[in-house]
């Protein structure tokens, strides 16, 4: 197949005819949502004892609530010496730590309640106690003394840690909150705060994450939810005009439900229910639409290098974007191209690795409940800690092919490959083992989509100025001259951070990296160094790439012709 690129102003055209050729949507399904009651036994207005002391604090700051803390200040959190801080202490360059004590009572027996929610603001790393039990730890290492560093600098919003295991640390009476918040750099910046809410035994089911979809086909989809108590999954699904089907799961934490015998090409509705003998809580409602063969025109959303830097809460920005591509939706899935978390260094323990995947798929949520997710990894997943693979093949359902870490899929007209581009030491091409490349090589020939399409995460041939390639210039030949002669139209990068379009022997070479992430120079072209994401237009003949911005503006645009 050959593509030739066509510059066109009247674009639009285009794009509403393949708006027009999305199925119907239907009526959404009715929703009773359900109150949540917690308890906040640690808000906002609660007053904390702080110190900032040149000597580690004497055995029992974080454990015992009758610590001799009468030397401490009294302030109302969060506490530090920048912004958004609401009591400001002085900047002592010869002091790295911060600590911070609160109490409270919990009037009845803590088998009342089953979860606990903390919400901790922090600069630049911080362990929380509960009566001395450690219950969260970021940017922090676990052997950290009172004059150790932060291990990087976060610098994002608050955090939302599910520390429902914490639950055994609480008792009847008086409980002890305890923090200790050490500075990035000498003299740097330090500030902390928290707030931590439980949820009664009684209360109905709340979801943890989801509803996550994927494995999209023609007559089949899987959905993944998880919720803080074990219940009886229902999901309620509905064509337009048509009964509403449901499926009922049988009671655990974590869900895990594929649908099947479903019709191609079709838009469905659903909501997922989650339910005890305490009440039934109902998801948000969300949709997605079915492969109806080649024929089938569709949009897709990507975009990549969106991790924060430390922490887990995305950047405002990423915020921003996702809220600019839910006005453009609906679409028919989403890709991902790495570098979604920040999971360096080294091996974030369960915890840390649990409360980033969380953040990240809360981000993205808006999106999400109404398309299937497929993503890359990327360096900063941290490809080298097993821990941190195994969660990136727990928390997406990816198509089971190889390892999972690549694959491809069909939808549409498109044949859509996605590569992990993470192995390093493959034998002929650095970036990709041995059976990778042997699969790519004939999963592209053996393929007859008229549009094939390749994501990975890795710049092939343009690399921020200053960076190395990844890729040798064998590498790069090898890789282009297959996406050549199989026929590829685009291949979507991300690891510059920044935009970039150019073409090479009819194959468009995209970057759509710094969804979020701190840009790079631009050394092409200094306009595009800006923060976006791609709105991806497929149809039997022709693939629109529009990268529009967090405004929801458009940066640039292109239609690339596919002729047989």
């Amino acid at each position: 197949m050959k593509f030739r690129r066509i510059r066109q102003t009247l674009w639009g055209v285009l794009a509403l005819a393949l708006t027009a050729c999305q199925p119907a949507t239907p009526p959404p399904l009715a929703l009773t949502p359900t109150a949540l009651p917690e308890t906040a036994f640690v808000d906002s207005a609660i007053l904390w004892r702080y110190a900032i002391p040149a000597e580690p604090p004497a055995v029992g700051w974080q454990s015992d609530w009758n610590f001799d803390d009468d030397d401490w200040l009294p302030g109302v959190a969060p506490i530090g010496n920048v912004r958004p801080a609401r009591t400001f202490i002085g900047v002592d360059a010869a002091v790295q730590t911060l600590y911070l004590r609160a109490t409270f009572n919990v009037d009845d027996d803590p088998v009342q309640w089953r979860g606990l929610t903390l919400t901790l603001d922090y600069l630049s790393g911080a362990a929380v106690y509960l009566n001395g039990n450690e219950i969260a730890r970021a940017n922090l290492d676990p052997q950290a003394g009172h004059s150790d560093l932060a291990l990087l600098t976060h610098n994002t919003p608050a955090e939302v840690f599910e520390v429902g295991e914490a639950i055994n640390a609480l008792r009847p009476g008086p409980n002890l909150l305890a923090i200790e918040a050490h500075r990035r750099a000498e003299g740097g910046d330090v500030r902390v705060g928290a707030e931590l809410t439980g949820v009664r035994a009684e209360a109905p089911p709340r979801f943890v994450f989801g509803p996550l979809l994927g494995r999209l086909g023609p007559d089949t989809i899987t959905l993944q939810v998880e919720g803080d108590v074990p219940a009886t999954a229902l999901v309620e699904y509905a064509l337009a005009n048509a009964l509403t089907n449901t499926v009922t799961v049988s009671p655990t934490l974590h869900h895990v439900i594929p649908l099947t015998n479903l019709q191609p090409g079709t838009t469905y509705h659903y909501r997922v229910g989650l339910q005890t003998e305490h009440g039934l809580t109902w998801s948000q409602t969300g949709q997605w639409t079915t492969d109806g063969g080649e024929a089938q025109s569709f949009q897709m959303a990507v975009w990549g290098s969106n991790a924060p830097r430390s922490g887990s809460s995305m950047h405002p920005v990423f915020t921003q974007l996702i809220t600019a591509l839910e006005a453009r939706g609906p679409f028919a899935f989403g890709l991902t191209l790495g570098d979604s978390l920040e999971l360096l260094p080294g091996t974030p323990d369960e915890a840390t690795l649990r409360a980033r995947y969380l953040n990240y798929l809360a981000a993205i949520a808006p999106l999400t409940r109404h398309m299937p997710l497929y993503p890359a990894l990327g360096n900063h997943d941290n490809p080298e800690c097993a821990a941190c693979v195994q969660a990136f093949l727990n928390y997406y359902l990816l198509p089971e092919q190889n390892d999972q870490t690549y694959y491809s899929f069909d939808y549409g007209p498109a044949h859509l490959v996605v590569l992990n581009t993470q192995q390093r030491g493959g034998a002929t091409i650095n970036r990709l083992a041995e059976a990778q490349w042997v699969w790519l090589q004939a999963d592209l020939k053996q393929t007859t989509q008229p549009v094939k399409l390749v994501f990975m995460h890795d710049d092939l041939f343009r690399n921020a100025e200053g960076n190395l390639p990844v890729f040798s210039e064998n590498d790069r030949d090898l890789l282009h001259t297959l996406f050549r002669q199989t026929g590829v139209a685009a291949v979507f990068q991300a690891d510059s951070h920044y935009y970039d379009y150019w073409e090479k022997d009819g194959v468009a070479y995209i970057i759509t990296g710094g969804a979020s992430d701190e840009l790079y120079l631009q050394p092409f072209n200094p306009y595009w160094e800006q923060h976006q994401a791609l709105i991806v237009r497929v149809s039997p003949t022709q693939v629109v790439i529009e990268a529009i911005m967090p405004d929801g503006l458009t940066l640039d645009q292109h239609i690339l012709n596919v002729h047989p």
